[in-house]
């Protein structure tokens, strides 16, 4: 393979990984809390399609500890509440304070403005075909890691 090639693909990819969403000047949220923050949004103590934690984790992606520091860094911001479900003591339903809901109200409209911006400025064609492309090196990083899992057996 082109080495030039391999080099820039690692340079687009390492760019790409130090963009984030543009937020609002004065949010304390970086991408992966707001993520996390709209998952929770739809939930309350009352209802009984919460999410938990764990489905939060499995959502995104991520290992528990890095799931376990969000929830921790988002309670001391005091975005957050965690308490015990009534129904099933084995879950942690995590739901959003009254300045959670609103800092995820403010970040929300700001990231969706940012991505229509962004949107409009490639177009819609090539928005489809960047969704297209990341979602093929997703699918092949995903495969290469399960060859290399069954490889270690």
């Amino acid at each position: 393979m082109d080495k030039p090639l391999k080099e820039q693909y690692m340079q687009a990819m390492m760019r790409f990984r130090k963009i984030c969403m543009i937020l609002p000047q004065r949010s304390d949220l970086n991408m992966t809390e707001l993520i996390v923050m709209k998952g929770i949004a739809g939930n309350s103590s009352l209802s009984d399609n919460n999410i938990t934690v764990s489905e939060i984790q499995s959502k995104l992606h991520i290992t528990k500890s890095a799931i376990s520091q969000m929830m921790n860094s988002l309670e001391k911001k005091g975005y957050i509440n965690r308490e015990i479900d009534k129904v099933d003591r084995r879950k942690v339903i995590v739901t959003l304070t009254k300045a959670g809901k609103e800092v995820w109200k403010e970040t929300k409209e700001s990231a969706d403005n940012n991505l229509e911006e962004f949107i409009s400025r490639l177009g819609d064609e090539k928005t489809k075909q960047l969704i297209a492309l990341l979602n093929d090196v997703s699918d092949i990083s995903v495969e290469m890691k399960n060859d290399i899992l069954k490889q270690s057996k």
